[in-house]
């Protein structure tokens, strides 16, 4: 067996065949797609993707690149049709290694492992928006959801990746806005002082393409949250400057990047 580079385009509408003593091992994925797209092996789905977490390319305008799925990687078998769903004329940049196999060699046992694993536990994103309509002030105080999630009973979801945050409508001064995370509705940060104001600030979590205003992401895999079936997540955005914050057709979004597990 040997290994060289796999950094691939795959294209959405393509239908592709692996050769029947090659293996892809995924490592990492990114997209130009702004809408969700994902791969799709022999006929089982993977997880969601959006460039506004896994741009096919880090440049000079964008804080990141790929996501690094880490030990949720992909594996494509020998002789194996896979495809890539999403909006036509986009693609999948898939990058990790392809398994050249000797005659009557067979895929190692680990990545056996992962394939048989991989459509129940991979990575994905969610996203969540709050449109603050034909308002034109968000008032001092007020605290609005921008997602909330609820596993089924056999799911598991854990936030230990990125954070992104897209707004737009308004400006934001450092200080002004937290973000806040609930647990059946019980916030994580519940004991605080007064003259502290309990939450994230809303400029540490910039999106994808924020470097102008902070180029440093935002991740929380140091302290994951870990969200288990039949129990709620919930984000909100809050005004805490003390003041009124003007509005013009406003909306703030959010996108996290979180692992996904199915039992059964």
């Amino acid at each position: 067996m040997r290994k060289t580079y796999l950094d691939k385009i795959f294209e959405v509408g393509t239908s592709y065949k692996t050769h029947e003593r090659v293996a892809y091992i995924i490592k990492k994925l990114g997209t130009n797609d702004t809408s969700s797209i994902y791969l799709k092996i022999q006929n089982w789905v993977t997880g969601n993707l959006i460039q506004n977490v896994a741009p096919a390319y880090k440049t000079d305008s964008t804080n990141i690149g790929p996501l690094n799925l880490e030990g949720l990687y992909y594996v494509i078998p020998p002789k194996t049709d896979f495809s890539v769903v999403g909006t036509s004329g986009k693609y999948m940049r898939a990058i990790g290694y392809v398994l050249l196999l000797d005659p009557g060699e067979v895929l190692p046992a680990e990545h056996q492992s992962r394939f048989q694993a991989q459509f129940n536990s991979y990575k994905t994103y969610v996203t969540g928006t709050y449109d603050f309509g034909s308002a034109t002030a968000w008032s001092a105080g007020d605290e609005v959801e921008l997602y909330s999630l609820t596993p089924k009973t056999n799911e598991t979801y854990i936030f230990n990746d990125l954070l992104l945050i897209e707004y737009s409508g308004f400006t934001a001064n450092p200080g002004d806005v937290t973000i806040q995370f609930y647990i059946d509705n019980n916030p994580l940060e519940y004991l605080y002082d007064s003259s502290v104001n309990p939450g994230i600030d809303l400029l540490s979590i910039p999106s994808y393409s924020g470097v102008s205003a902070n180029e440093d992401v935002f991740k929380l895999r140091d302290l994951p949250i870990e969200l288990e079936g039949d129990h709620t997540l919930k984000i909100t955005a809050k005004n805490v400057s003390g003041a009124d914050i003007s509005l013009s057709s406003a909306s703030i979004t959010l996108y996290a990047v979180v692992q996904y597990h199915r039992k059964g």
